[in-house]
């Protein structure tokens, strides 16, 4: 929340201490999400090879929890993914989305409610179908169109998530007033 309100000084005085207890007493959850925290600063400060080099540090903790930091993992690849679009790496983050697809097809054979299924999948596909796009793959981009619509039930499952993709899309592009104005829409 301090990272959101352009904090990150403050946010950065209350993660330290977290960030060493948790290396000192090893807690894999505990280092995951301050990891995550880290890699959440720098994107804020548009700093990449930071927010990169943390994320996938939290995603090594999350591999290591498994079960336990599903969501967070899954949390993590959308924000991984994202950092990749604002670098044009694209086949990084088309990569990302096949790990993606495993950690919910994995969920969904144990039955894990935690995971709210067609809203990952939605999400994977849209990340998925946009890195598919800028590869010039036009067959697989038109596959994750379809598998978007079938997992919210043609979109109307969406409608919330539409807003916050509208919010990344155009921070991405540096349209930041755009970005706002659909931010606080979604707040209201």
């Amino acid at each position: 929340d301090l990272v959101l309100q352009g904090k990150q000084q403050t946010t950065l005085r209350f993660i330290i201490p977290v960030f060493e207890e948790a290396r000192r007493t090893n807690n894999l959850l505990g280092l995951a999400e301050c990891a995550n925290c880290y890699g959440t600063l720098y994107i804020a400060t548009g700093d990449n090879v930071q927010a990169t080099k943390y994320m996938q540090e939290a995603l090594e903790y999350c591999h290591k929890l498994g079960n336990e930091a599903v969501n967070t993992q899954m949390d993590i690849y959308f924000k991984l993914c994202n950092v990749y679009f604002t670098d044009h790496k694209y086949k990084e983050a088309f990569n990302l989305t096949a790990t993606y697809l495993t950690d919910i097809d994995r969920a969904v054979r144990r039955k894990d409610a935690t995971v709210n299924v067609d809203g990952r999948y939605a999400l994977c596909y849209f990340l998925r179908g946009t890195a598919a796009y800028n590869l010039k793959d036009k067959e697989e981009t038109l596959a994750c169109l379809e598998k978007i619509l079938a997992h919210t039930d043609n979109g109307k499952q969406m409608e919330v998530q539409v807003e916050t993709l509208r919010m990344y899309a155009a921070a991405i592009q540096g349209e930041y007033d755009t970005a706002i104005a659909t931010a606080d829409e979604l707040i209201e």
